[in-house]
């Protein structure tokens, strides 16, 4: 091994005694991914949107403003809110009623859908069988009903592991940034 090798070996082992730079260069890195990513991924997803002829609550995109990257000299971490509803990246979620609840309220036409039950009047409720109902409105001038909202006591969703980037990708990006800064830390080093 030459002196310069030498050099920038021990030049690199004392400045990454502590590895809380890179890993702080990491995180504000994974933070972007997380978020281009997900915003990538709002564009094609509101497929229930679509299908009801509504417009799209903005979920995805709210989601991927809310990625967080975190560090530590142990390590990096990325938050996404809300992270219930990430979770079926890594695994088949069953979603039921919170506290005091009975029913998830799927929305059944575009006037229902980004609104919560209670803020459409004049609905009534329909029993489907034990685990299934349905809010309806009736039309007044033409008697004719029409479900608002489908009732559920429980909904399973299959996991959906492309909701999330991919590890190869988080792996990429943080060997990136890793990499930049290594570089970095060369050249003030004055040992390239």
């Amino acid at each position: 091994m030459d002196d310069t090798a030498r050099e920038t070996l021990q030049y690199l082992r004392e400045k990454l005694g502590d590895l809380s730079e890179v890993n702080a260069r990491i995180a504000v890195a994974e933070e972007n991914l997380f978020r281009d990513y997900i915003r990538g991924y709002a564009v094609n997803k509101h497929a229930t949107a679509r299908r009801l002829g509504a417009q799209p609550t903005g979920f995805y995109e709210r989601a991927a403003e809310s990625a967080e990257g975190t560090s530590t000299a142990f390590g990096v971490t990325v938050s996404v809110a809300p992270r219930e509803a990430f979770a079926r990246a890594f695994k088949q979620v069953e979603i039921t009623p919170r506290a005091g609840k009975k029913w998830l309220t799927i929305p059944a036409v575009a006037a229902a859908y980004g609104r919560r039950a209670g803020e459409v009047t004049d609905l009534q409720f329909v029993p489907l069988g034990a685990e299934t109902a349905a809010l309806m409105r009736r039309d007044k001038a033409s008697g004719v009903d029409t479900v608002f909202y489908w009732l559920k006591k429980k909904v399973v969703q299959e996991q959906q592991r492309e909701l999330l980037p991919s590890d190869a990708a988080v792996g990429e990006v943080a060997g990136e940034a890793a990499e930049d800064v290594f570089i970095e830390l060369i050249a003030e080093g004055g040992v390239v």
